[in-house]
């Protein structure tokens, strides 16, 4: 394998459909290892990126195209993903310990080293940082 690429950055308008979630998961998962991510955090990566976008479609609104909007910057040491939606963001109340949803931002906690969400201004944000543990 040849020496990662030192940095990517990924601007996905993607459609506001759940069919859609493979297809990104695939992208970012490619492009971290390009960036020479070891699998545990490739694998870390991409599910709170697929955490943060099923949230954005399930409960946020897409802008005027019917997309919602996924930004990644990667590089072998760590990376940042923003995923953005016209939605206002509602605080819900943790989960009953049986309900088997509604966990989606507690997991990007457990899975980022910082996470965020702003509800502020024209929609939702949610963004996290994810230090790459080791280079592959």
């Amino acid at each position: 394998m040849g020496e990662p690429e030192l940095r990517r950055r990924l601007t996905l308008d993607v459609p506001a459909r759940v069919c859609e979630l493979a297809r990104v998961r695939r992208i970012v998962g490619e492009a971290a290892a390009a960036c020479g991510f070891e699998p545990a955090d490739r694998y870390a990566l991409v599910l709170a990126t697929h955490e943060a976008l099923v949230n954005a479609i399930e409960w946020g609104a897409p802008d005027a195209k019917g997309n919602v909007q996924v930004m990644v910057d990667l590089d072998p040491h760590g990376a940042q993903v923003a995923v953005f939606d016209h939605g206002m963001f509602v605080d819900a109340p943790a989960p009953p310990p049986n309900c088997e949803r509604g966990r989606g931002l507690s997991l990007i906690r457990e899975l980022a080293d910082t996470a965020s969400v702003d509800g502020r201004g024209d929609g939702t944000t949610v963004r996290f940082s994810r230090r790459s543990r080791g280079v592959a």
